[in-house]
């Protein structure tokens, strides 16, 4: 399962691949140091959320999206690598 990051000053989003079993995802937000800081189910495959309520430093990318889909039991059928928070470009 893949995860792409993408940030602006305000948010930051995620979205991943789609798993053939799955039917919902656990999408956690991990501080570099492995610390949980955000975490939600959803069935949409992408998230948004707002950058002064994730706690990290948006402009360092210092922290990591992570995914599990679930089935319909909610067993994990797949868990994306952890994939860094990307720092927004500066505008010109």
């Amino acid at each position: 399962m893949t995860v792409s990051s993408h940030a602006t000053k305000n948010v930051l989003a995620a979205v991943w691949s789609r798993p053939r079993q799955a039917t919902s995802y656990r999408v956690r937000l991990l501080a570099a140091d492995g610390a949980l800081l955000f975490e939600r189910e959803t069935t949409d495959t992408s998230i948004v959320l707002p950058s002064d309520s994730a706690r990290i430093s948006v402009q360092s990318a210092s922290g990591y999206w992570e995914v599990q889909a679930l089935d319909e039991l909610r067993k994990i059928v797949a868990t994306s690598q952890l994939t860094p928070v990307r720092a927004p470009k500066d505008s010109p």
